[in-house]
């Protein structure tokens, strides 16, 4: 038996194939957004390259439901304070939700990590699936995960990228 035939025989998937073959089911489908052969999902988008990340292992439900479970609170939160009528009530909300310390956010809010605010030691800390879990992110996940739920109650909302 050659080497080449060897090698074909008992190759095994690394994780490294695994990956490449998730993030091309995801350049695969945000391609098709942009092409808008399917509607243009910010949050899906996210969803689909942090799920490639983890080897296809994300539950897309279990992602969108802790996403919708926040939407009526931010949208409660706008009515209770009679803010409807401002465009930027919707950003306000999600604010609020995100940085203080209140009763609709378990007084637990959203915290930026700086033992990882890098990313070097710990990729997952950029991810938005980890913050939603932990409440604890960095300068990527806490603008994506804004910018995720300013859509969900459909105020504007624009993610600046900038060097390092």
């Amino acid at each position: 038996m050659d080497r080449f035939s060897y090698q074909q025989e008992c190759f095994i998937p690394s994780r490294t194939t695994n990956i490449q073959k998730n993030f091309d089911i995801a350049i695969n489908e945000i391609s098709q957004m942009l092409k808008r052969e399917k509607p243009l999902s910010f949050k899906r988008a996210v969803f689909l390259v942090e799920n490639a990340y983890y080897e296809g292992k994300m539950s897309w439900e279990d992602y969108n439901n802790e996403i919708l479970r926040i939407k009526p609170i931010l949208n409660k939160m706008i009515d209770n304070r009679n803010l409807r009528q401002y465009k930027t009530a919707g950003n306000w909300a999600v604010f609020t939700y995100m940085s203080d310390s209140i009763p609709e956010n378990d007084f637990k809010p959203y915290q930026y990590d700086f033992e990882n605010f890098m990313s070097n030691s710990n990729i997952e800390s950029s991810l938005v699936s980890r913050l939603l879990k932990r409440k604890r992110g960095n300068c990527r996940s806490l603008p994506f995960l804004y910018k995720i739920l300013a859509n969900e109650v459909h105020v504007e909302a624009f993610i600046a990228v900038v060097p390092n």
